[in-house]
């Protein structure tokens, strides 16, 4: 039989499993679910005000559940699902110590008003499919969205929040998380703690005393041209011991207002920055115990040069968009070497070859071979060939900082295969070699 609102809570089953429609237009009180509905509906004069802990509570089978009006539960959950919920859709307004607790499996959730809990907005433990949030996901004491489950997709295009804690928390799983809007909490906006975030794309805003603090695993983190990743104390993107990300391309802006912009002692495999990245201190501070295996950058020449310090990349390549667009380090406190090199993606034009292009490294103190590996010495010049560019670097005027000529380039228009070669002949020249 099926009964609504009375008593504490209305019992949603039907005792013959038969697929049943339920529409609640107006007040009631919690709402509990233990077999199937195919198609369950709060309406904007409909509400579930639970004295139970619940709104409802699922442990059975809903196909859709539509909220357009309010539900909340009495020190407990809005909605507590333990069940099977193919898509929960909210437009109106749903509320408790946690807004959504899901314990079992939830195909889609799409909110596009306001989930808010005192405590946690939405709370997973096993499967949420789809989350899509184009309206407000509120944690006000701890956590936006906590992840302690498997999130194949979220999507957020407006605002998700913890005004004392974190704007999504993930220790399990979560395969592609897109931002487009706000991302924020007062410790981390996205905190992957000892969980995997397989693609992450910024194109909004994510920030907190870390923008992004990871200690797990990340695949593939994008800040898109749009994208800000901001660190109001420690770092824009803080990398911990255990912290892995395979790949960080950085075409915005990733700051710190107090320390850096990405904060290293974890492992980053390749760092690509075509924007800018910096920090009260430094843009990259690679800690002694980080790794960052390969860095290309075209920050500098017109805006202001990467800083960074401690540790060297395993490979740091130079970006040059143009003659007056390039990528300059400034180095601090440097440990290690690197190898240098100019990136692939940079411009094929011939029109970068033979121009000295001042500045690209700074920091460095003579003799250059004590920070970047293979260099052929030929007098006061430092210079190198790979398979697709020549080169030569020679200090500046200021001491510690190089200036860099590319005499040959096989991949440029225009270049004839090297035809741009200056008098230094390095073809006869065996690399690691002084002449």
């Amino acid at each position: 039989m099926l009964a609504l609102g009375l008593g504490v809570f209305g019992i949603l089953n039907n005792a013959w499993g038969a697929c049943t429609n339920v529409s609640i237009t107006s007040p009631v009180g919690s709402q509990s679910n233990t077999l199937t509905l195919c198609d369950f509906s709060i309406s904007t004069s409909g509400a579930i005000s639970g004295i139970a802990g619940f709104g409802i509570d699922n442990s059975g089978t809903i196909g859709t559940l539509t909220n357009s009006g309010t539900i909340s539960g009495a020190l407990g959950f809005g909605i507590d699902n333990s069940g099977i919920i193919g898509t929960l859709t909210n437009s109106g307004t749903i509320s408790e110590l946690t807004g959504i607790q899901n314990t079992g499996a939830i195909s889609t959730l799409n909110n596009s008003s306001t989930i808010t809990g005192v405590l946690i907005g939405v709370y997973n433990s096993d499967t949420i499919d789809t989350l899509i949030n184009s309206g407000t996901i509120s944690g006000v004491q701890s956590y936006g969205i906590y992840n302690h489950g498997t999130i194949g997709t979220l999507t957020n295009s407006n605002t998700i929040i913890s005004a004392s804690g974190y704007g999504i928390y993930n220790d399990t799983l979560i395969t592609t998380l897109t931002n487009s809007s706000t991302i924020s909490g007062q410790f981390h906006g996205i905190s992957n703690l000892t969980g995997t975030i397989g693609t992450l794309t910024n194109s909004g805003t994510v920030s907190g005393v870390s923008g992004i603090y990871n200690s797990g695993s990340v695949d593939s983190l994008t800040n898109t041209n749009s994208g800000t990743i901001r660190g109001d104390l420690t770092a824009g993107i803080y990398n911990d011991t255990t912290g892995a990300i395979g790949t960080l391309t950085n075409s915005g802006t990733i700051l710190a207002t107090s320390r850096d912009g990405v904060y290293n002692i974890g492992t980053i495999t390749t760092l690509t920055n075509s924007g800018t990245v910096s920090g009260g201190s430094y843009g990259i501070y690679n800690d002694l115990t980080g790794t960052i295996t390969t860095l290309n950058n075209a920050q500098g020449g017109t805006s202001a040069a990467l800083t960074y310090a401690r540790r060297l990349p395993t490979n740091y390549n130079i970006i040059v968009n143009s003659t007056s667009g390039y990528g300059q380090l400034q180095a601090s406190l440097i440990t290690g070497t690197t190898n240098f090199g100019v990136s692939s993606l940079s411009s094929p034009s011939s029109a970068i070859l033979n121009v000295r292009l001042p500045g690209v490294l700074q920091g460095f103190t003579a003799p250059l071979t004590s920070y970047v590996n293979g260099l052929i010495v030929v007098g006061s010049t430092y210079t190198y060939t790979s398979a697709s560019y020549s080169y030569y670097l020679v200090e500046g005027a200021t001491l510690g900082t190089w200036d860099l000529t590319i005499t040959a380039c096989s991949i440029c228009v225009g270049s004839g295969g090297g035809s741009g070669s200056t008098s230094l002949t390095l073809s006869n020249i065996t690399v690691g070699t002084s002449v």
